[in-house]
């Protein structure tokens, strides 16, 4: 296999790097287009910004600046005893004092203090004061403009003191205020402390508070040993409720006979138990009765065993055992109505008790409300002293105070001699015209945004859903006016755009078998009828291609001037049945391409279209050659198109870069399909080749002129399409066939 030379090599793929590239040189063109084609309103805008800022700058006078600077100034506290009357908020401090210097009374005021100084300026020296706080520090950085220089350092001198002692006037207020109020408080504690002492005084003179405070002790006393009493007798008699009096006397408990008087206190029978010979003796008896009762009743039940009850033995113990029972019974009465006697006497003891402690508890009650009130007034008395020292103390620390220096900020770089700050002039004028640049970009901008016409493929991509089949150059007229045609015999970005066309159309799976096309536009001036004569060259040439060009404006017919014939019978000589079809099909001097001009322009095209005629000269071209092209009329300039589309296998839509608009376009084709029509594809004219965007065809015209340049170094020159056309049509003229075809 032979290796390709370099100049014959197909062109490499292109890189990553290179596709950005590419991208971003069509974005890059597109908006230089857009400042190129209206670059008189960037230069008009610009121009005027300039010129306005420049008069502006140049008519405000100069402005001057000085500057100085206030510190927080540090405290020392020089009696740690007097607290400071005049404090200030310290979360917002910093951000308190700016807006306390640029407050109205303090600039007011430092301007008052130079009226005579504004007055002697030729012009108002218009001030403008500023101030921020230095970062990270406590310092304030202030500063005054003004067109005056004198007038600014005056002017921020005035402000700095003038806020000085606007904060001493502050200062001032706010302890006056304060000693005012302090002083009426005063005399207010002094009145009630007159009234209070005078109350305790009065209150000393009706009461003896010694026998008051002596009393409630003596009651507190005696009340505990009241009613400790009273729980005694409540516990015994508890026990006397709950016991008999057999058990009583089991227990040992002395009955109240045996204990004597009943006023004796209580408990004492309780302290005494154990030790009464008379309680001992009943114990003793009531022992003796039962354990003879029980004696007795032992051996009565030993000789019953053998004696019957009637037995004088057992009648006379049941006897003894009946009367030493009645004993029993007798001496259990009698202890019981003594403690019947002795619960009288304790719920009399209860009842005497429960009336003295209510007694000694009024008493007690008296006497410590007594004690309470005094102890209040005295109490009342010792808090209005006490707060009439704390206010008399606090009055002589703002008068102490007063006379301290209590300023928090002072001066620590005075006004500076004032210094030229503008107006910058230049930047201005910069700005200015950067603003017109804005400006303009803006508007130009807006008026692309409603420029609908179609610049390239991706407006017509993104606006149709049709194919686009290919781009073509923008083609130049030759000095006979005449459109250029191809050259079958050159490569060149223009040839190439057709034989790209041609691939697409007879590739593309819509136009698959097509074999006649009408090619159409939307508009006049589109160049349909340079790309239908250059589309069938191309058709013409390929094998099997015998193609038909039929000019079917009869209107404003062309074909002929683009093949230089002689446009004497025609579409519309058929049509009328004037002149047969073979009579005016003519040879255009290239191989398989045959040309059917117009002819003669009828009084009505339209019916022509319409007649059954044309019907039958469609039906004998498709039958005669491989593909038949028509060259209609604009879509929307005549209604011929738009009869041809049912007829016809497809359509070719020609639109024009930078003069069609998008709007025509769609509409064309909205037109076409409600006719049935089968739109095969979109040939973009009239594309600038310097375009990024016909980067495509650009990047092969290389190729192309290199190979082209190394076969015409071998071979010689080959005739062009011209040459071959007037070749055609001498040979015509000689034979007198003015139009037979060869």
């Amino acid at each position: 296999m032979i290796p390709r030379s370099p100049s014959n090599q197909e062109p490499a793929p292109l890189s990553t790097g290179a596709v950005d590239r590419f991208n971003f040189a069509i974005q890059f063109e597109k908006y230089r287009n857009m400042v190129l084609k209206r670059w008189w309103i960037l230069a008009l805008s610009i121009s005027v910004a300039m010129v306005i800022g420049g008069w502006r700058a140049y008519r405000q006078p100069d402005l001057f600046m000085s500057v100085g600077r206030m510190m927080v100034k540090p405290q020392v506290n020089a009696l740690p005893s007097v607290g400071s009357v005049y404090i200030e908020e310290l979360n917002n401090f910093f951000g308190t004092q700016v807006l306390l210097m640029q407050s109205r009374e303090v600039l007011g005021e430092a301007q008052a203090k130079l009226v005579e100084l504004e007055r002697s300026l030729p012009a108002p020296p218009a001030p403008v004061f500023n101030v921020v706080r230095m970062r990270d520090s406590n310092v304030f950085a202030l500063s005054v403009s003004s067109t005056s220089p004198e007038y600014a350092r005056r002017y921020l001198d005035a402000v700095m003191k003038e806020f000085i002692a606007y904060k001493k006037r502050m200062r001032t207020d706010v302890s006056e205020n304060t000693a005012s109020t302090l002083l009426r408080e005063k005399e207010k504690l002094e009145q009630e402390l007159r009234r209070v002492e005078e109350e305790l005084y009065g209150f000393q003179k009706q009461n003896n508070m010694a026998y008051y405070e002596g009393q409630g002790n003596v009651a507190v006393q005696y009340l505990v040993e009241l009613k400790r009493r009273q729980a005694d007798v409540r516990t015994e008699l508890d026990l006397l409720n709950a016991e008999t009096a057999e058990q009583r006397i089991v227990r040992g408990v002395e009955s109240p006979v045996m204990m004597g008087s009943t006023n004796a206190a209580p408990g004492a029978a309780g302290r005494d138990e154990g030790h009464s010979p008379q309680k001992l003796k009943i114990q003793s008896e009531y022992g003796s009765l039962k354990n003879a009762i029980a004696l007795l009743k032992a051996e009565r039940d030993a000789l019953g065993k053998f004696l019957k009850p009637k037995h004088p033995k057992m009648m006379a113990i049941n006897e003894e055992i009946d009367r030493r029972e009645q004993l029993l019974k007798m001496a259990l009465r009698q202890t019981q109505d003594e403690i019947d006697a002795y619960r009288q006497s304790l719920i009399k003891q209860q009842e005497a008790l429960i009336k003295n402690i209510a007694e000694w508890d009024k008493s007690a009650l008296e006497a410590n409300q007594k004690a309470s009130e005094y102890n209040h007034l005295k109490a009342n008395v010792a808090r209005i002293k006490e707060l009439h020292e704390v206010l008399v103390k606090r009055l002589n620390e703002i008068n102490v105070g007063t006379g301290l220096d209590q300023e928090t900020i002072q001066i620590s770089e005075s006004a500076s001699q004032a210094f030229l700050i503008g107006p910058r002039r230049s930047k201005v004028l910069l700005m200015s015209g950067l603003a017109g640049l804005a400006l303009a970009m803006c508007v130009i901008v807006i008026l692309d945004k409603l420029d609908d016409r179609v610049r390239n493929v991706e407006d017509l991509q993104s606006s149709v859903a049709e194919t686009v089949l290919g781009q073509v150059p923008a083609a130049e007229e030759g000095g006979d006016g005449k459109r250029q045609l191809i050259d079958l015999a050159v490569h060149n970005t223009f040839s190439e755009a057709f034989r790209n066309i041609r691939s697409s159309l007879m590739f593309s799976p819509v136009a698959s078998g097509a074999r006649v096309i009408a090619v159409t536009s939307a508009i006049p001036g589109d160049g349909k009828t340079t790309c239908a004569a250059n589309l069938s060259v191309c058709l013409s040439q390929v094998e099997s291609g015998r193609t038909l060009l039929i000019d079917a404006d009869m209107r404003r017919m062309s074909i002929h001037r683009h093949f230089n014939i002689a446009n004497e019978r025609g579409l519309s000589d058929v049509l009328s049945g004037q002149a047969s079809l073979e009579d005016c099909i003519v040879n255009s001097g290239l191989e398989n391409l045959d040309i059917l001009c117009a002819g003669a322009v009828p009084p009505s095209p339209g019916e022509l279209i319409l007649s059954e005629n044309f019907r039958l000269l469609l039906e004998t071209v498709r039958n005669g050659y491989d593909r038949v092209i028509l060259d209609t009329s604009p879509v929307l300039a005549m209604d011929d198109p738009l009869s041809m589309a049912p007829l016809v296998d497809g359509v070719v839509m020609v639109v024009k870069a930078n003069q069609t608009s998008m709007r025509y376009v769609q509409k064309s084709l909205d037109l076409l399909k409600q006719r049935g029509a089968r739109i095969f594809g979109i040939i973009l004219n009239g594309i600038d080749v310097n375009s990024a965007h016909y980067y495509y065809f650009y990047y092969y015209s290389n190729y192309y002129q290199s190979a082209s340049a190394q076969k015409s170094s071998r071979h010689a020159r080959p005739r062009t399409l011209r040459e071959a056309a007037r070749e055609a049509e001498e040979k015509r003229k000689k034979s007198g066939d003015g139009h037979g075809a060869e």
